[in-house]
């Protein structure tokens, strides 16, 4: 079984709640570059779609929690 670390088109943010508003901030070098390229310090849920249409699998973790799929 192939994990996360392992797969080149994963990708992970990490997920912040804000004033009531979640961020994705990235959190590794494929996301941070993602992020560099829309000229912003956090991902937005389209640029996320987009690279989930790139085929990158996207996962999100909140503080502690394990890594899931964004949706």
């Amino acid at each position: 079984m192939t994990s996360l670390n392992d797969n080149p088109l994963a990708c992970t943010v990490l997920v912040k709640n804000v004033y009531g508003r979640d961020l994705y901030y990235p959190h590794c070098w494929q996301s941070k570059l993602f992020a560099e390229i829309a000229g912003t310090d956090t991902l937005t849920l389209p640029t996320i779609k987009r690279m989930q249409s790139l085929g990158y699998t996207v996962s999100a973790t909140r503080g502690t929690a394990e890594l899931d799929p964004v949706q």
